[in-house]
């Protein structure tokens, strides 16, 4: 199951960008304080190599990504009886295979119980599909052996084995070992503190110089990041958005029933909303369902038609609250962007605002007449009201 969540970039003097990372993927994925993250930085090409095409994504793995081509995630079948679980493990250490993670529990008391488990052999450790043919035939072969050995010492009948994305993990594996190539270990293994991740300098510039060349006109840098979470391997994948993007997080708690899902995403396909990811999970079996989306909104003309469409009377009923839909920040630098900043930072501006109004006055009541002093406080108020006006009408149409 995967979990995706947006957040604020936090960017520090040096030019470096800190990544914060919510707690409840923290807390799922195990990434705790404290814990060592290896970093890659993956590129997705469309056909013909153009930069318009091109989608990079850093990948935040507590793994050794030298141990993808190794991992196998199974489940096994365990007897609810004392000294069950010990069993299976000592077997897995005859086998030499290593546990990484892992997680049971029991369905049936007194009867059975699940131990779902990612193991890596050290046999298959670093064996990259990526020397033609041969090679990969090889590795196949190798890893057919090694699972049946497993099934072999546990019994067909009590261990089923999961698949993983293994083309996509060993594409990262790849992109990895070029990394260290290029760049030292400490630039692509980083240590999460006080729940937050700094980004590679590097990955950041790369990704940043790609941007500016597709969009040479925008002053552009980075605000927001979006994160997929894999619970299942605790790898986090972080892209950062591009600069003609609008990203916004749609949250619905609806209706569990047949068509709810479809009706409210052609709701937003007509629209033009596009969907860069989704989850969807249970809240009570039969009554209420909570769906969240990441959304691209530039081409919807941002959040406001959104929410007009989702409070619409045609989905009465479907939704046990009211929809919850925020857009973030446009990261281009165009302005609409400074408007949105004024209505945003309003009360620091009248603060500002004010105090010079004061200073203004002060000026005009020591050289000019007393009148005119009246005047220029008056005149910055107005302008204060003015600005604030503005800003209200800004978020009324967004």
């Amino acid at each position: 199951m995967q979990f995706c969540e947006v957040v604020r970039l936090r960017k520090k003097r040096n030019g470096s960008y800190v990544l914060p990372i919510p707690a409840y993927i923290r807390k799922t994925t195990g990434l705790e304080d404290g814990s060592e993250v290896f970093l890659i930085l993956h590129e997705d090409r469309a056909e013909g190599g153009e930069d318009a095409g091109v989608v990079y994504r850093i990948i935040a793995s507590p793994m050794n990504p030298e141990l993808f081509s190794a991992l196998f995630r199974l489940t096994v079948a365990l007897s609810d009886e004392v000294g069950s679980l010990a069993r299976s493990a000592e077997v897995f250490r005859k086998l030499g295979l290593n546990i990484l993670t892992s997680a049971s529990r029991t369905y049936c008391r007194r009867i059975g119980a699940v131990w779902d488990l990612l193991v890596s052999s050290s046999d298959l450790r670093g064996k990259f599909q990526r020397d033609g043919a041969h090679a990969e035939s090889c590795y196949w072969e190798q890893r057919q052996s090694v699972w049946g050995r497993i099934r072999d010492a546990l019994g067909e009948d009590r261990i089923a084995e999961n698949k993983l994305n293994l083309a996509q993990l060993n594409e990262y594996a790849v992109a990895h070992s070029e990394l260290v190539r290029h760049l030292p270990l400490d630039d692509i293994k980083k240590t999460i503190a006080d729940g937050r991740m700094e980004l590679p300098s590097a990955f950041v510039s790369k990704i940043l110089e790609t941007y500016r060349r597709i969009h040479p006109h925008s002053r552009y840098d980075f605000h927001h990041a979006i994160i997929v979470a894999d619970m299942d391997t605790g790898i986090l994948s972080v892209t950062l958005p591009e600069p003609s993007e609008r990203i916004a997080r749609i949250e619905l708690c609806m209706r569990d029933s047949p068509g709810t899902l479809a009706q409210v995403t052609q709701c937003l396909a007509d629209r033009n909303v596009n969907l860069l990811e989704s989850t969807s999970y249970l809240l009570a079996s039969g009554r209420t369902s909570r769906w969240r989306a990441i959304a691209d909104v530039a081409k919807a003309g941002g959040v406001g038609p959104i929410r007009r469409a989702l409070a619409d009377p045609a989905f009465t009923g479907l939704f046990s609250s009211p929809p919850a839909v925020e857009l973030f920040e446009s990261t281009s630098l165009w302005w609409p962007t400074w408007l949105k900043r004024i209505r945003r930072n309003w009360a620091s501006l009248a603060v500002i605002g004010v105090a010079s109004g004061l200073a203004l006055a002060a000026y005009a009541l020591r050289h000019k007449p007393e009148i005119e002093a009246l005047l220029y406080l008056f005149s910055v108020v107005a302008a204060l009201r003015g600005t604030f006006g503005l800003g209200r009408r800004l978020g009324q149409k967004e």
